[in-house]
């Protein structure tokens, strides 16, 4: 009788694995789905599969092929999932297009961005000053260093002549 619980607690838990012929199905949703936390990609995979694992056993599958990190030489602006090098064969042909589509269209915002912060700079650059408040261009005044800027005004300060004025 001993036996059977040990026997039935171990088919309850290979139940829970995710099957090995479901692993590149995972693999495919994590590369389509690659800025979604964990959750996100579990839940994906058990709405598409249910019954196929546990929350607990797909989570840990992800870790084992997957890696959630932020490539800036991929045109990355926050971490995503990434296959791990080993695993790239379990994607589909749609699934590699997808992903190359998707870095190509980051590298090309990255650049565009880039390209906009260079302009910016080099029109800034040639002027000695900043906005106004209403508006206009001011020129920044010279400064010698001789004389001591004025000290700023504590809040304090503020505080009491504000209050003296009602």
């Amino acid at each position: 009788e001993g036996n059977q619980t040990i026997d039935t607690f171990f088919k309850a838990k290979a139940s829970t694995d995710v099957p090995e012929h479901l692993v590149g199905e995972l693999a495919n949703i994590i590369a389509r789905m690659r800025s979604q936390s964990m959750v996100a990609i579990t839940d994906e995979f058990l709405s598409k599969f249910p019954g196929k694992g546990s929350k607990k056993s797909i989570g840990q599958k992800i870790e084992a092929i997957g890696v959630k990190e932020k490539r800036s030489e991929e045109g990355d602006t926050a971490p995503y999932w990434y296959l791990r090098k080993e695993k790239d064969h379990l994607l589909t042909k749609t699934t590699k297009a997808h992903m190359k589509d998707s870095r190509e269209a980051r590298l090309a915002a990255a650049a565009e961005k880039g390209k906009k912060r260079k302009v910016d700079d080099d029109a800034e650059g040639d002027e000695n000053g900043a906005i106004g408040p209403e508006g206009d261009f001011v020129e920044f005044p010279e400064y010698d260093g001789e004389e001591e800027p004025h000290e700023n005004k504590k809040a304090f300060t503020l505080f009491c002549k504000a209050t003296r004025r009602e």
